[in-house]
């Protein structure tokens, strides 16, 4: 706070975020031996499976509060976010953000008005990203499949999907004006808004033609 009207607060950010998962599954055909020893290491058809997964996401964010003898006050602030989960092409995205209000009951026009406690005009704009897809949607992973070759049965791998290298972050952009006022002695308060939210670059699996091998297209 300076000159005793000016309040301004600023914060710079930085995170790193780490999600992994390792599985193992074992199962048993066939039951146990025998009642003695009920442990996998004396069952009847024991398979086993592993699986691993893990993605991460890096995000810059900054933001600026103001505000004016509590009557004017204004938000802004920007992060840039960068996933694993798509390519180094579009890996990063870039997510605005900025508000404004005005505090009209503390204009000295107001103050004679004493039926009305509070009153505050507000509007609001930003983008936000999704990125809510498969660790690895963006490359070429493979899947394993039965095959049959002169009539015997034999287990082979092949790609399981079509990849886009183009998949990009999810944008939604939104936009809000309203006001808050509150009347007798704050005994009654009433918030009105209108809001808009436009999402673009969305991302859904759509159906292709079974001829490609596949049925489905992120």
């Amino acid at each position: 706070v300076f000159a005793g009207s000016h309040d301004v607060s600023v914060l710079l950010g930085q995170s790193y975020n780490v999600d992994k998962v390792d599985a193992v599954t074992m199962s048993s055909v066939g039951g146990f031996r025998g009642n003695a020893i009920t442990t996998l290491s004396d069952a009847n058809g024991v398979t086993g499976n592993t699986n691993e997964a893990r993605n991460v996401l890096v995000s810059y964010f900054g933001r600026l509060q103001y505000s004016y003898r509590n009557k004017y006050m204004l938000t802004a602030s920007m992060r840039r976010d960068g996933s694993s989960r798509f390519g180094s092409n579009t890996r990063w995205g870039l997510f605005p953000s900025a508000s404004i209000g005005w505090r009209v009951s503390e204009e000295d026009f107001m103050k004679k008005v004493t039926a009305i406690n509070d009153l505050k005009i507000r509007a609001s704009w930003g983008k936000s990203g999704n990125y809510n897809i498969g660790n690895y949607s963006t490359i070429s992973t493979l899947g394993t499949f039965n095959y049959t070759f002169n009539g015997v049965a034999a287990i082979g791998q092949a790609p399981n999907s079509i990849t886009n290298p183009d998949l990009a972050w999810e944008k939604s952009e939104t936009f809000d004006v309203g006001f808050d006022v509150s009347v007798l002695k704050n005994r009654l308060s009433v918030s009105f808004d209108y809001y808009t939210r436009l999402s673009t670059d969305l991302l859904l699996n759509v159906p292709i033609l079974a001829a490609t091998g596949f049925t489905s297209y992120l």
